[in-house]
């Protein structure tokens, strides 16, 4: 399986995964790794199986797009009128291939970048501020759900490493 070089995240997830393995036995930092890992594999099933790309292009057009707007709602019209698609049979085809609806993906992809965000110092209010989330308690509500803990003890166990 190849991992394109447009996917700065999986580097980043695999760099802190590293650290972290030749750092400590910390449950919490475990609990990371295999968040991380999970990103990962979640990326690269989405992106290739067995070196195959199975996404349309407009699919994976969303997903740049998605990406490169993390501090934007896109509107699922806005994004229906990028690759010509009608919004149902967009929320359709995005869902069957990515494994998530578009508003979900794009929610994980803020996440994703919160996480770098908060390693890289930011604090947690301007984080949450930053990506659109509508408040700090919001911002905390997702990532709890997704990662299993919530920002402030992420950004613990990434002090700690």
């Amino acid at each position: 399986m190849t991992i394109a070089r447009s996917e700065p995240q999986l580097l980043e997830a695999f760099l802190s995964i590293f650290r972290m393995l030749t750092g400590t036995n910390d449950t919490k930092a475990t609990a990371l790794i295999q968040t991380h890992l999970g990103d990962i594999l979640a990326a690269c099933v989405s992106a290739n199986v067995e070196g195959h790309n199975i996404l349309p292009p407009q699919v994976r057009d969303l997903q740049t797009y998605m990406r490169s707007h993390l501090n934007e709602m896109p509107a699922l019209d806005h994004l229906s009128s990028l690759v010509g698609w009608n919004q149902y049979y967009l929320s359709h085809v995005f869902s069957k291939y990515v494994g998530l609806s578009p508003v979900a993906f794009h929610t994980r992809a803020r996440l994703m970048h919160a996480r770098s965000l908060i390693s890289q110092g930011w604090t947690l209010s301007d984080t949450s501020a930053h990506l659109v989330f509508s408040d700090q308690s919001h911002f905390g509500r997702h990532f709890r759900r997704v990662y299993d803990m919530t920002p402030g003890e992420y950004r613990q166990s990434v002090a700690a490493v």
